[in-house]
């Protein structure tokens, strides 16, 4: 197997003699190897916080943790990093443990020739790149490149408990395209996907580095704004997205001009579910759609006794 670099292995080893031996092993290939060694999980963590290997080569015995539990821990904080396991345990249970934890293989030291070891770091690289290319697509839209969504649930149930948990805010933006059927309609989808394309664009460039927009569909976009002060702070995004769509797009020499109809809500002590919060957005976007477009609605409960619901319209200005 070629690589067009030179690989960066991590050795995880806090015995000399044993990475010493490896070292000298792993010098018989024809592949450039980059070995860096660390002794104990801490450094390991203080490493990839600092630099990205290709791969980890880690034992199970650490002065500071057991092995098992470094394979956890690595593997949740950067889930496609290769993790292939070296020890002196031959246990097949203890292989099957690593597997489990997370590792992308198991090798027993002083077992393996050095060609062997090189292509089961080989084959893990490459078996983690295809996993993560296949997560991408289970994860994230493949016109856009933004969340689908699957993962804007999943990130929205998750943002949810957080703000519960810590009593803080948070707001959920849902956002339509004005007169995107038009556009499809008189120039093709194949103009229709590069708009929406470049529509999610400029909604990231829009929103803070913590916020996550999603395609829903179609030209339905949502928004999880993280941590917001308030209801105003969700206002003045509303704002920035239907000033910054609303300007013209240049789409192959075709000038197009759409809009965006805008729907807010916000975390209230009556709002339990996501779904109570989905329908809140979905509806005050509806709302801001229906009273003449290309602007917001916020979505307010104001008569929590007969759970009459009404919409407070915000037109920008």
């Amino acid at each position: 197997m070629q690589f067009d670099k030179s690989l960066d292995i991590l050795i995880v080893e806090d015995n000399e003699a044993d990475f010493c031996l490896l070292d000298n092993v792993l010098k018989q290939t024809e592949i450039e190897l980059n070995l860096k060694n660390v002794r104990t999980a801490r450094e390991c963590v203080d490493y990839l916080e600092k630099e990205m290997p290709d791969l980890i080569l880690l034992d199970l015995r650490l002065p500071d943790t057991n092995g098992l539990d470094a394979v956890e821990k690595i593997r949740a904080y950067i889930p496609d990093l290769p993790i292939v396991v070296y020890s002196g345990n031959e246990n097949l249970n203890t292989a099957q443990s690593a597997i489990n934890a997370g590792a992308d293989d198991y090798l027993v030291k002083g077992t393996v020739p050095a060609w062997q070891i090189v292509r089961t770091l080989s084959f893990a690289i490459e078996r983690r790149k295809l996993h993560a290319q296949i997560n991408k697509l289970a994860k994230f839209d493949s016109l856009t490149g933004i969340a689908n969504r699957s993962t804007f649930l999943m990130q929205l149930e998750q943002t949810l408990k957080r703000v519960r948990r810590n009593h803080t805010k948070m707001g959920l933006i849902y956002l339509d395209l004005d007169y995107f059927k038009p556009v499809n309609d008189q120039y093709g989808h194949k103009t229709g996907d590069l708009l929406l394309v470049e529509v999610a664009k400029r909604i990231q460039a829009t929103i803070r580095n913590v916020d996550v927009v999603a395609r829903l569909g179609g030209d339905e976009f949502a928004i999880i704004l993280d941590e917001i002060d308030s209801t105003y702070g969700a206002t003045v995004v509303a704002e920035k997205l239907i000033e910054t769509l609303g300007k013209p797009f240049n789409v192959e020499d075709k000038i197009l001009c759409i809009g965006a109809s805008v729907g807010i809500a916000c975390i209230t002590d009556s709002i339990n579910t996501v779904d109570e919060l989905i329908d809140h957005a979905d509806a005050a976007m509806y709302m801001s759609k229906n009273r003449g477009r290309n602007q917001y609605a916020v979505y307010e409960e104001l008569n929590k006794k007969n759970s009459k619901l009404e919409f407070q319209n915000l037109i920008s200005s």
